[in-house]
């Protein structure tokens, strides 16, 4: 699975013709409607404010692999088949290139505090149950640079504050992913050999003190992690854990959760991308082809979708 992943966990995929242009359109509307209850012989109805509508238009950019020189022959050995290894090759790297560029447009938006106030939150709503920060420091929990139960939680916590009366359309934001430097899976693995819930000094079934409550796995979730390697889901949450060498471990680390909503847009122009092979008189007399690709994209995010995804430093 390559990188291009993270893009579109994060960004909305949005295919352009050669004539349209993307745009992001902010409609501000006010919330504040009020519903009233008519009296026997009518009432004063109200009308709803007007929304404000802005809208942003946005270049196109082209993103361009490096020239990529393969030979033709080996003179001891014959031809050599390398153009399918080219093209891997090139392909790779420009998915990676489109990862960076969502990674640095995450950490471009995400919040340490004032997240409530990129939202339109209805005036009956407790704003103090919605988190203000989507940038979270867990390093001072627990074991620092590691993953455990609590941290999960805290992470589910934040997901399960935007329940349905915060969104028009009464759905709530569920976590999708957990991306995670690759060292740090084997945190996941250290669940099966946590304590049990009890000390098992008496009683049957025990009835001793609790042990670690706030880390303990139930048996049949350690026994699923030991055969497949995974933790799919707690809490009622199903997710993915995503691997990934790119991602910062250790004092620095970088943790990065995507969720059932976008944060923006990833736009792209198909029918201007290319893959533009060399092989004329001149590269063959030297005894070699050449290969470059280019795409055409664009991304950005939207500041009131700034809630739908997570950083976290554990």
């Amino acid at each position: 699975m390559c990188w291009r992943t993270r893009s579109r966990s994060f960004l909305e995929l949005d295919v352009l013709e050669d004539g349209q242009w993307p745009q992001i359109i902010n409609r501000h509307i006010d919330r504040n409607f009020t519903v009233t209850k008519l009296g026997q012989n009518g009432g004063a109805p109200k009308k709803q404010v007007v929304e404000r509508q802005t809208n942003l238009q946005i270049l196109m950019e082209r993103l361009v692999t490096p020239e990529y020189e393969f030979p033709l022959y080996n003179l001891q050995v014959g031809k050599e088949e390398e153009l399918e290894n080219a093209q891997k090759r090139i392909t790779y790297e420009l998915a990676l290139k489109l990862d960076f560029l969502a990674k640095a447009i995450i950490d471009a938006t995400v919040k340490t505090s004032g997240l409530r106030a990129t939202l339109n939150l209805h005036p009956s709503i407790q704003s103090a149950n919605i988190p203000d920060a989507n940038d979270l420091d867990l390093s001072g929990v627990n074991t620092a640079t590691k993953w455990d139960v609590e941290k999960f939680k805290r992470v589910l916590d934040y997901v399960a504050r935007f329940t349905a009366d915060t969104s028009d359309d009464l759905g709530d934001l569920r976590v999708k992913a957990f991306f995670i430097p690759s060292p740090n899976l084997r945190d996941i693995w250290d669940f099966v050999s946590l304590v049990s819930a009890y000390d098992g000094t008496s009683g049957n079934p025990p009835s001793g003190v609790v042990a670690d409550p706030k880390n303990t796995v139930p048996s049949e979730e350690r026994l699923a992690i030991y055969r497949s390697g995974k933790l799919e889901q707690m809490f009622g949450y199903k997710f993915a854990i995503v691997p990934r060498n790119t991602l910062v471990s250790g004092s620095n680390n970088q943790n990065y959760v995507s969720t059932n909503l976008p944060i923006g847009y990833f736009w792209t122009k198909p029918s201007q991308d290319s893959v533009v092979l060399d092989n004329s008189p001149k590269m063959q007399k030297a005894n070699k082809n050449s290969i470059f690709m280019s795409k055409t994209i664009q991304m950005a995010a939207m500041s009131e979708w700034t809630k739908n995804c997570l950083r976290v430093k554990v």
